[in-house]
């Protein structure tokens, strides 16, 4: 019996609409369960994850966000030391 556990590739969803994100999510999970997204409308929320160590593998970048423009968010993403890859 094999007891290794498929790795999960973990994905931050990031924008404004909400009707976006459940889309997004439900596509990229119908892919495989090896994926598991988190949603964001807030990039400084995200942000704040990504700075205290929250580790994601990818961020999808979908639109603009409540709170940030997507010019600003892609500024500051950048200005962090350790960052996953960013998807616009």
């Amino acid at each position: 019996m094999n007891s290794e556990r498929t790795a999960q590739l973990q994905v931050a969803l990031a924008s404004y609409d909400l009707k976006e994100l459940r889309v997004q999510k439900r596509y990229l999970q119908e892919q495989g369960t090896a994926i598991d997204c988190t949603c964001f409308c807030s990039g400084e929320k995200l942000l704040a994850q990504l700075r205290q160590g929250v580790r994601y593998d990818a961020v999808v970048l979908c639109s603009e966000l409540t709170d940030l423009p997507a010019e600003q968010f892609v500024r500051q993403f950048y200005q962090l030391k350790e960052r996953p890859m960013l998807l616009i």
